[in-house]
């Protein structure tokens, strides 16, 4: 029985694994193909369309973009409060409170809206900008914001450009312009407008909310998950420029109004997206359909089912599941089952940690093993001998080499100088890799991992019959089979319990 170990085998550093690791799930069962199915569809649905991220275009790089799925955006401390949240554009308009309100920060929520990572404001909770932001007079702007109200209250300020970047005590001294739950909310001086449905925030109900201004022309939708996208206007071609010419330049704030601490958002922010145009209804539709994709459908996570809880489950789309150190190396990479196989290198060996890449396989969060790096586990798992298991791992190379260890369980949670001394079963890239007097099985297909190329790779075996497949983007699920039926049983009888190890 070993250690659970991602990466690489830990057999005197041989056979590393150079490529990222996005997803893998261990269960103490081998799985139906009907259940293996599911699962994979999911994989493929989660991992092998490229990530709907979409940042400002070239033009309007200076307009801000903050997304709560990029977790390298986002630093909190002790308590999960958010100290910045970092602009994804070249604008440089990263968020944060005043050094002198810093009881005013919002939470990071990893599954703040349909299982995806969202920001969670409440009453005096806000973000604002340190420098000012190119929306003010009647300058034309897009404003585009993911939301979930959690109490569907009006008159509630999501998204503003305030000319101070913090809350005043009493008294309206600003003049911003205000994204509202139901209006566009002037403040002040500054012109109301109402939306034609009122408010338009259930509670718990996800929401992306859009404002154009061309100038001379206000146009505000509201787009639900099963609703045609722009179909839903609420301010149509209102013209505040009389009034808005007076508007100051002010800071972006996220989360309530400036104003004396009044009117605040309740619920968490996903994405919110500024640009210094007015987007045609065409470019609107492109990227709302794909903020649509994105955070309506519900996370495809697919953890394992109950009777495997204590098998294994690394996600690095779960930012919550990943510790990294000032380098970006990861320190851990939870469990997030409840077996407590949380992935590290020993003390002795933390030069070998890999690095965490926000955007390591189509634009997802992965983790980067090349060389000596690997992550396992400080607890023998239960895949060893002759018992059931599964195994499945979303995975890119970077070189396409062969005789490269994925996932194993090794009887021993760091690597050795020299010899053979293990006896692991391993996910290879072209081969279950056996190791020493450990059986090996070659691929039908020989190497699998194509570079740059995503693949999951996916291992049963119950007991007497080893099963391996290689699933694409664009290939039915289950269909290429690359270890057919195969019988270990006599030779694995004898495999340790060990850790987890990856890389």
């Amino acid at each position: 029985q070993g250690y659970v170990v991602l990466g690489r085998g830990q057999q005197n550093g041989r056979h590393p694994f150079n490529g990222k690791i996005g997803e893998v799930l261990a269960y103490n069962e081998a799985l139906s193909e009907l259940d293996l199915t599911t699962i994979i569809d999911g994989l493929k649905k989660k991992w092998f369309e490229a990530s709907t991220k979409t940042p400002p275009t070239p033009a309007s790089d200076k307009s801000g973009h903050w997304d709560a799925m990029n977790s390298a955006s986002l630093t909190t401390d002790a308590a999960g409060k958010v100290i910045v949240w970092k602009d994804s554009s070249t604008g440089g308009f990263d968020l944060a409170t005043t050094t002198s309100q810093t009881g005013y920060r919002p939470k990071f929520m990893p599954n703040g809206i349909n299982g995806h990572a969202a920001v969670d404001f409440h009453g005096t909770d806000y973000l604002a900008s340190n420098i000012k932001h190119p929306t003010y007079k009647n300058a034309p702007f897009t404003w585009i914001a993911v939301v979930q109200s959690d109490d569907g209250a009006s008159y509630a300020n999501i998204f503003s450009t305030n000319d101070a970047p913090q809350i005043t005590t009493s008294g309206y001294p600003y003049l911003p312009v205000s994204m509202s739950t139901d209006r566009e909310h002037g403040w002040a001086s500054t012109s109301d407008k109402h939306y034609s449905g009122s408010t338009v925030t259930t509670a718990n109900k996800p929401v992306i909310i859009t404002y154009t201004y061309t100038g001379t022309s206000c146009n505000a939708w509201v787009d639900e998950k099963d609703t045609k996208t722009l179909s839903n206007k609420q301010i149509a071609n209102w013209d505040p420029s009389a009034n808005w010419g007076h508007v100051p330049q002010g800071y972006v704030v996220l989360g309530r109004g400036q104003q004396n601490g009044r009117h605040p958002f309740n619920g968490k922010i996903g994405e919110v997206l500024a640009y210094n145009e007015a987007l045609s209804e065409l470019d609107l539709t492109t990227i709302i359909d794909g903020l649509k994709k994105k955070w309506f459908e519900a996370s495809t996570k697919t953890p394992p089912t109950p009777a495997s809880d204590k098998s294994g489950h690394w996600d690095a789309m779960n930012s919550a599941s990943l510790t990294t150190d000032a380098a970006g190396k990861v320190i851990v990479w939870k469990d997030s089952s409840t077996g407590g196989f949380d992935l590290a290198t020993t003390t002795s060996q933390t030069g070998y940690r890999p690095k965490f890449m926000p955007n390591g396989i189509n634009g997802h969060a992965a983790v980067d093993f090349h060389g000596t790096d690997y992550l396992a586990s400080n607890i023998k798992h239960p895949t060893y001998k002759n018992a059931p298991f599964t195994w499945i791992a979303v995975v890119q190379s970077d070189d396409g080499a062969s005789y490269a260890n994925i996932f194993s369980t090794n009887d021993a949670p760091q690597i050795t100088t020299s010899g053979y001394p293990y006896l692991p079963v391993s996910m290879s890239t072209d081969r279950e890799h056996g190791w020493a007097s450990t059986s090996d099985k070659h691929y039908s297909g020989s190497t699998v991992t194509t570079a740059n190329k995503p693949v999951i790779i996916t291992y049963t075996y119950t007991g007497t019959s080893c099963n391996a497949w290689v699933d694409e983007k664009d290939t039915k699920t289950l269909s290429n089979k690359q270890i057919a039926n195969w019988d270990p049983s006599a030779n694995w009888g004898h495999v340790p319990q060990g850790y987890v190890v990856l890389g």
